[in-house]
């Protein structure tokens, strides 16, 4: 049974996508200035996003500013992946974790999600975790 996407926040989600999308030499400051045609090729509602087929977000990527060629292909089921995830409720523990400043539980839990791995769960603590500062 699907929750509700209400336990992220909006920007919570866009700064997940941005995470996957920025490997291979696609900076984070590239993507996250991608963030506003992402949302509004609904590439950040779960449940768009997850009811489209991979070739349909992987031109909804290219339409959004993500010209990558091949790699859309690539990065598109991650997306569609990452967006059932947050539909399913698994980053339910998401803004506990961040609000704790736990990097090694918040890694392994976006690694769990299909097309996360070290750097995208790096991008992702980068661009989501609170500032370390006092």
């Amino acid at each position: 049974m699907a929750t509700t996407t209400q336990e992220l926040s909006d920007s919570e989600r866009e700064a997940l996508v941005v995470a996957l999308l920025c490997v291979n030499h696609f900076s984070l400051e590239a993507g996250w200035n991608l963030r506003a045609e992402l949302r509004s090729e609904g590439l950040t509602c779960p449940r768009t996003a997850s009811q489209l087929g991979i070739a349909a977000v992987s031109a909804a990527l290219e339409r959004a500013g993500y010209r990558r060629g091949r790699i859309n292909e690539i990065v598109a089921p991650r997306v569609v992946a990452l967006m059932q995830a947050i539909d399913e409720g698994k980053f339910a523990d998401l803004p506990r974790l961040l609000a704790a400043r736990n990097e090694g539980a918040f890694h392994t839990l976006v690694q769990t999600i299909w097309g996360f791995g070290p750097t995208s769960a790096a991008n992702a603590w980068l661009l989501l975790a609170p500032s370390r500062l006092p």
